[in-house]
């Protein structure tokens, strides 16, 4: 995976807890891709992906661009 840009997309406050979101393009292999989707899916850290785009790097080749919104939501002890 070949990340080109982070950055942070917002904050919202949602009863007690704080839900913060993150914009990241990168560039990586499709079954890279669906590993990283799977990770940020089922991770223990309350992190969840919001929203995708993924096109094809060029007409032939296997490797894709994506940029993904990625919330993560915080709860106060």
């Amino acid at each position: 995976v070949y990340l080109i840009g982070i950055r942070p997309a917002g904050k919202a406050g949602e009863g007690i807890t704080k839900k913060y979101l993150l914009e990241l393009d990168f560039e990586a292999k499709m079954d890279q891709l669906f590993q990283f989707f799977h990770a940020v899916e089922n991770s223990n850290k309350l992190t969840k992906i919001e929203t995708y785009h993924i096109t094809p790097k060029s007409a032939d080749s296997s490797i894709a661009t994506c940029s993904v919104r990625v919330s993560k939501v915080i709860i106060p002890r």
